[in-house]
């Protein structure tokens, strides 16, 4: 493990949990988290080192980046993310719509930067996409505009830093909490409500367990294979 540090950019979410879980014993880890929860205590446990982070305000994130800006750091993954605020366009609160395209990408990639700035040795960074980036996702603008986001920066972060590694995965439908927004709005989420049931009812998901991998293996990769790619788990052929 050396003195190298691999960042998990909301450990407390399902798949960062896992991804956590993966690397104990393994990599020195440091991870941010909104709320306290048997995910968080388990990983104190473990040895984990936790900064709590709202992904909401910059002067946490800049607080944090200033934390460990000594450290040297091998790995960066950010599974941050919300649903919300869901409805169409005219429906919506449109400062609630602002601060969710905040959340799901513009503060990731201030964190991001932040943390590889100034940095010489090589960083592995892995984020997230989302659906509806190949199609119109009704009801899911913020989101899904955020997602885009993240998949044109990742593609821009390799042009412009040799150093960075940087690739994104869409992990597919994934049974995690972040559908919960989807269950919990009915209404504004129209047919989304009884297509997210049903699909999360079914077989048809991807184990948490495959993101796991599927992201591991993305760090391994050299940066003439991986970086700046977009990489579907369920449909290329990876690995």
């Amino acid at each position: 493990m050396k003195n190298q540090y691999s960042v998990i950019l909301s450990i407390s979410s399902d798949i960062g949990f896992e991804i956590a879980k993966s690397w104990i014993g393994k990599k020195k880890i440091i991870g941010t988290y909104l709320t306290e929860s048997k995910k968080t205590q388990f990983l104190k446990s473990k040895g984990v080192k936790l900064f709590k982070v709202d992904f909401r305000k910059k002067q946490n994130i800049d607080d944090f980046c200033k934390h460990i800006s000594k450290k040297e750091l091998k790995n960066i993954i950010s599974a941050v993310g919300s649903q919300n605020p869901i409805g169409r366009f005219n429906s919506v609160n449109f400062d609630e719509w602002t601060n969710s395209i905040f959340v799901n990408a513009i503060n990731q990639i201030r964190c991001i930067i932040r943390l590889i700035k100034n940095k010489k040795k090589q960083i592995k960074i892995v984020l997230f996409a989302g659906g509806g980036t190949n199609n119109a996702t009704k009801n899911y603008s913020a989101y899904t505009l955020s997602k885009i986001m993240l998949i044109k920066f990742t593609e821009l972060i390799d042009f412009e830093f040799k150093n960075v590694c940087c690739s994104i995965i869409g992990p597919g439908w994934v049974k995690t909490k972040i559908h919960q927004a989807t269950l919990n709005n009915k209404i504004n989420a129209e047919q989304n409500y009884s297509r997210t049931r049903d699909q999360l009812k079914s077989l048809d998901c991807v184990p948490i367990f495959k993101v796991v991998e599927c992201v591991n293996w993305a760090l391994k990769q050299k940066k003439s294979v991986i970086s700046g790619r977009n990489i579907s788990l369920v449909y290329d052929d990876w690995g």
